[in-house]
């Protein structure tokens, strides 16, 4: 400590008679015109916080100010020679006697007045009024480690702000961790180029531009960094003690400006006491190298904080973003490319266009196939798997490898078109004659059984992709399936009967009897999935002991249902029991029923068309025909919106079951 600085503290200790006032020193102990730290306390009990600066004219007073209306915070500035009239003035007796005989807790001073000159004068003043309760501010808890997403503006750029609590204002470890902040630009540059760092009051702040389709893998990459930066080499001491000299700086700038200083000195008291006052004033010297990683790795692994993305509306929803876009090759070949840049995967869905059974069963026995050619294969994909409803395989791959995707998927591919031999359907075989019976009623069938050569030639192939770049995976798609199969398989086509026929015998004492419930309108999905689900959901409680299936084949041109009733008896049985409950099936709704119905619709169409997955499957019926392109939430507010006038009109169409196609076996 300098001799002045002695001299000072053993006169406050001889004309004060406090032997408790602490005198401290920043900036280096050998300099002369540093400022000095005082806690001292007033015979009532007051704190008096002073901050010495020299080479200041000018002093701040700060304090808690009491009065009816609550706690507020009351500051003066002034020169030297007003010191005395100016403070007389604000701390004489209070009139209201409410708050007659009460000092404030504390009076924190920042400035140029002598400590002898100001303990003299606020012990004049104020006397021996004991100090009014000390009201602690209320923070609100942050909430870490969630993500919210917000719209921003047309053609701006996509904004992401990360928010992490700070340790307390005096903790030991919070001047280590303000060093940090300073130099998270430098040291997370790879991670977010042109980040921007700063401190707001209890708050560690990130601002930075990032790429909108990768917004939330950046946070996640953001966070991992700042949980392990304690280990980082790239944190090095020169840099420490650079970002220590700047931070030292701005604060003792800041304690210079009146009454800013003044405010900050009484905001770290209210938050910490005196620990937070020597913290904000002298905690900066002990950063070092060492410290630094030592706070990082006892607090930033601890808080994730609480990140926010400002996204343009492309980014912020996927409905504001391009569809995809349909590719026509010379092989007939269909394909809707949808591109995503920020996705984790790449997935390809091959679905059949026409299918000859009804059910998807037969198909899928054709694209089981097709799964095991690909899951058999040395350099297999991660993910494959085979759908009955509709019918259709789906492989996923890692993001970039697209074209090794589809090398994979050509060569399965080839390996199966080429095999003419028919497929035979399995399971119940009154079901399978039935649907078959109406497939020809339909006319979307052959008399002879399926083979892959028929079925997966290319003009009768819809691929729904999610790549991240469209045109990139678009000339992979050239590259292997722009061939001419011809000679891999050669597509049988038969004559169909002259007067189909509507009735067969099968084995078994179990009958089916099919309805096709054929819609006027041009084929709207959502309304047909409502209806398809009110009948399912009715059905269940008019034919006990029966099974009941809803069917949604795609016949271009025709929009319609099937419904599936399997019960033991005759063909003839089936049929009365179901013209019995016909009318109580077609019975019209009302919107408390229908509300059910959506609210179910809606919520499994939008799980059907979640994720990269649900985008390929919902690209492939689009390549196919059998759906026009809309983003989940789209999908999910058409659903939910259909009306009960709609409904009932089809309902009462379906009314007369004797005017119905029917088949059964």
């Amino acid at each position: 400590m300098p001799p002045d600085m002695r001299i000072q503290t053993a006169l406050l200790k001889g004309v004060l008679g406090c032997a408790a006032a602490v005198l401290t020193v920043a900036l280096g102990a050998g300099d002369a015109r540093a400022q000095a730290l005082l806690v001292e306390r007033l015979p009532g009990g007051t704190r008096l916080v002073l901050v010495n600066q020299p080479l200041a004219d000018a002093t701040t007073l700060a304090w808690p100010e009491i009065s009816v209306d609550g706690e507020s915070a009351g500051r003066l500035t002034t020169g030297r020679l007003t010191l005395a009239a100016e403070v007389e003035a604000v701390f004489k007796q209070a009139e209201d006697e409410e708050l007659a005989g009460l000092a404030p807790p504390v009076i924190v001073a920042v400035g140029g007045v002598s400590a002898v000159e100001l303990y003299a004068l606020l012990e004049r003043v104020i006397g021996d009024r004991p100090p009014a309760p000390v009201v602690r501010p209320v923070t609100t808890a942050l909430v870490e480690g969630g993500l919210d997403r917000r719209l921003g503006a047309q053609g701006s750029d996509a904004m992401l702000r990360l928010e992490i609590l700070l340790p307390p204002l005096g903790d030991r470890r919070r001047s280590s961790i303000e060093v940090l902040w300073d130099l998270m630009p430098l040291l997370l540059a790879d991670v977010v180029p042109g980040l921007q760092s700063r401190v707001e009051g209890p708050l560690g702040i990130l601002e930075g531009r990032v790429d909108a389709d990768n917004a939330e893998q950046t946070v996640g990459e953001l966070r991992l960094e700042l949980a392990r930066f304690a280990s980082d080499p790239s944190l090095q001491g020169d840099d420490v003690a650079e970002a220590r000299r700047r931070l030292q700086v701005r604060r003792y700038a800041l304690l210079e400006e009146h009454p800013e200083g003044a405010e900050r000195v009484l905001e770290n008291w209210l938050a910490g006491g005196e620990d937070a006052v020597r913290e904000l004033v002298f905690g900066i010297q002990s950063v070092t190298l060492a410290s630094v990683r030592d706070a990082a790795a006892g607090w930033l692994p601890l808080h994730p904080g609480r990140a926010q993305l400002i996204l343009p509306p492309r980014g912020f929803n996927p409905r504001f973003a391009a569809g995809p876009q349909i590719e026509r090759w010379d092989n007939d070949l269909n394909a809707a490319i949808l591109e995503r840049a920020g996705a984790p995967l790449t997935v390809v869905c091959l679905r059949p266009v026409l299918v000859p059974d009804l059910d998807g069963e037969v198909t899928a026995v054709v694209l089981a196939r097709l799964a095991r050619e690909l899951r058999s294969a040395q350099n297999r994909p991660g993910f494959v798997r085979v759908r009955t409803t509709p019918p259709l395989i789906e492989i996923a791959g890692p993001a970039d490898g697209f074209g090794e995707l589809m090398e994979q998927l050509t060569n399965a591919y080839l390996a199966v078109v080429a095999d003419s031999a028919p497929v035979v359907g399995t399971g119940d075989e009154a079901h399978r004659r039935a649907l078959d019976l109406m497939a020809g009623l339909l006319g979307v069938t052959e008399t002879e059984d399926v083979s892959p050569a028929s079925l997966l030639q290319p003009g009768n192939l819809a691929l729904g992709v999610v790549a991240a770049d469209a045109e990139a995976a678009a000339e992979t798609l050239n590259k292997f399936w722009l061939m001419d199969l011809a000679d891999a398989g050669t597509a049988n086509v038969q004559s169909m009967p002259a007067v189909p026929r509507t009735r067969m015998a099968a084995p078994g004492d179990t009958s089916v009897l099919v309805v096709a419930l054929e819609m006027s309108f041009g084929g709207n999905e959502s309304v047909s999935l409502v209806l398809g689900e009110l009948l399912a959901s009715r059905s269940r409680g008019l034919w006990s002991g029966s099974r009941v299936d809803i069917l949604y084949p795609y016949i271009p041109g025709r929009s319609l249902l099937l419904l599936e009733l399997a019960s033991r008896g005759t063909v003839h049985e089936v049929e009365r029991s179901m013209a019995i409950e016909w009318p109580k099936l077609t019975a019209p709704t009302n919107e408390a029923e229908l509300a059910s119905v959506k609210a179910r619709v809606a919520s499994s169409a939008s799980a059907e068309m979640s994720g990269v997955a649900g985008h390929a499957r919902r690209c492939a019926a689009v390549a196919a025909g059998a759906s026009r392109w809309h983003q989940p939430a789209e999908f999910e507010l058409e659903i939910l919106t259909v009306g009960s006038e709609i409904v009932n009109g089809l309902l009462k169409s379906f009314s007369e079951l004797a005017t119905l196609e029917t088949t059964g076996a």
